[in-house]
């Protein structure tokens, strides 16, 4: 009995000592990245440069976005010929959320929905249709670990009423993805304490329903789940992230279908970080930073999320590349890189 009294106190102590390690993981990942958008005249990318944040679009012109010094850049989206920019202000005045739509290299500012508790203010993720912007998500809070997961549609009309997708529960809520799918709806999913360790939670989301409950995407376990990505497929997503399987991290790989069920989840190699989803030129690929030695790794997925083949490059370097994938290579690029620097890797099969 004394040594169930002992853990029992030092529970929450776990708890809090998970939490903190988790967001020292997140921190690389959350950092300011290279972001890519596909539109209809081709590639869109987001790129920071001493602090400025640059849109190149498909036809090589750049435009240095007007945003205060004080705003992240957190999201970018293409719609047709329009792109948007989603960020967040955290000016001495408080935090809020900004938001940018260009054509060309003509940009304007979009008014952002209201924000209830800006205290911590992160993650907006851009809903887009075919007609444009049509809503948002994002993550406040009144504190580091109570916060909610909103969104809000748009229309001719502006933003509308604000909805609750997950209330504050017993911690952080981080992580915050997105994906439109093919009935019209979008699918949300983030990293969320359960009083233990983080899961990945899920919600549909429709512009006249609303969202569904949220709820855990895998069975319950004792180790985190961090860093959901999301990609739309057809009849579904894929979403990728990070599990601890007591020694290191791994990727993992779902598919959700459109009953609404996630199939069981594929690992992939040990050391496997940060996973990032892609379309490419044979399908769905998953871009992973290898923990040791220390590689960007494409790998291409089949329907189930299961790696088909691999393209891998050594390097140092952290910050995230820009990948175009062909059928036989892939190309990994840095904005900030001489593109003569660009490697090209081809595709190996996985045994």
């Amino acid at each position: 009995m004394t040594t169930l009294r002992s853990f029992s106190a030092f529970r929450p102590l776990l708890s809090l000592l998970i939490v903190g390690l988790t967001v020292l993981f997140l921190a690389p990942a959350l950092a300011a990245q290279n972001l890519m958008a596909n539109g209809t005249n081709g590639e869109i990318t987001l790129s920071h440069d001493d602090g400025v944040a640059t849109v190149t679009l498909a036809d090589g012109q750049r435009v240095a976005l007007d945003l205060p010094p004080t705003a992240r850049v957190i999201s970018l989206a293409a719609s047709g010929e329009r792109w948007y920019v989603g960020a967040v202000d955290e000016g001495d005045s408080g935090r809020s959320l900004l938001l940018r739509e260009g054509a060309g290299v003509n940009v304007r500012p979009v008014p952002s929905p209201k924000v209830r508790d800006a205290a911590e203010l992160r993650e907006p993720r851009l809903l887009l249709d075919e007609r444009g912007l049509r809503g948002l998500v994002w993550i406040e809070g009144k504190a580091p670990r109570a916060q909610t997961v909103r969104a809000a549609r748009y229309d001719a009309r502006g933003w509308r009423t604000v909805q609750t997708v997950s209330p504050v529960g017993l911690g952080s809520q981080m992580g915050l993805a997105a994906a439109a799918l093919g009935d019209g709806a979008w699918l949300f999913a983030w990293s969320a304490f359960d009083g233990q360790d983080m899961e990945i939670q899920w919600s549909r989301w429709t512009l006249g329903e609303g969202p569904s409950p949220a709820q855990r995407l895998d069975e319950d376990n004792a180790v985190p789940d961090i860093v959901p990505k999301l990609l739309s497929v057809p009849g579904g997503a894929l979403l990728a992230w990070n599990r601890y399987d007591g020694k290191s991290y791994r990727t993992l790989i779902s598919r959700f279908g459109g009953t609404g069920s996630w199939t069981a989840p594929v690992a992939g190699e040990k050391g496997s970080l940060y996973p990032t989803l892609h379309s490419a030129a044979n399908g769905p690929v998953v871009l992973y930073q290898k923990a040791w030695p220390k590689a960007w790794v494409v790998a291409e997925l089949n329907g189930a999320g299961q790696v088909q083949r691999r393209a891998s490059l050594a390097t140092s370097r952290d910050e995230r590349p820009l990948i175009q994938a062909t059928t036989q290579d892939v190309a990994l690029r840095w904005p900030n890189v001489d593109e003569a620097e660009a490697a090209r890797i081809p595709f190996e099969a996985v045994e």
